[in-house]
């Protein structure tokens, strides 16, 4: 299984789980979500506690291409009373 951090390009086979890590938000309160296109599936969700002092858990994210193509992953942070909160965006090469 291919492990990449936010923010990089990835390519995989179809139904070839890939992780994606992510640090969380220290102590802000303000966690990750991902919005999911049509053609990638969540897999699951892991969180690993913080190795340091104010530091933020880290979560991993598997995913799985469902078809061929080009997928656009966007991951949000924020906090649950902000309207809206820092994106980052990332692109998966689903290759059949």
């Amino acid at each position: 299984m291919q492990i990449v951090d936010l923010g990089q390009q990835l390519s995989v086979s179809i139904d070839e789980p890939f992780a994606v890590d992510v640090k969380n938000g220290g102590l802000s309160g303000a966690s990750w979500t991902v919005v999911l296109p049509d053609g990638v599936a969540l897999i699951k969700k892991t969180t690993t506690p913080a190795g340091q002092m104010g530091g933020g858990p880290k979560r991993q994210y598997v995913f799985r291409c469902q078809r061929s193509g080009d997928f656009n992953l966007k991951f949000e942070l924020k906090r649950p009373w902000e309207p809206q909160g820092k994106t980052k965006e990332m692109v998966i090469h689903c290759l059949p």
